[in-house]
């Protein structure tokens, strides 16, 4: 499976609200036995993306994309 986009507005942002959907899709891909989770992020967000991601458990393993199996 694949998060394509995963966007926060500002005003939502270190709130909790990414971590929170980022929790619920791997909850639902557990539900749907998925094997890998994969994100791509845009590389002009690439910098604070993949902290975000690694804080969630993902590792990068090409530019701009993070997995977690």
């Amino acid at each position: 499976a694949r998060i394509e986009e995963l966007i926060v507005t500002a005003p939502w942002r270190r709130k909790g609200v990414g971590r929170e959907l980022v929790k619920r899709v791997l909850d639902r891909a557990r539900v749907l036995s998925v094997k890998q989770l994969e994100v791509v992020t845009h590389l002009g967000r690439a910098d604070f993306a993949r902290e975000f991601y690694r804080a969630c458990g993902f590792v990068e393993v090409d530019a701009a994309v993070l997995r977690r199996t």
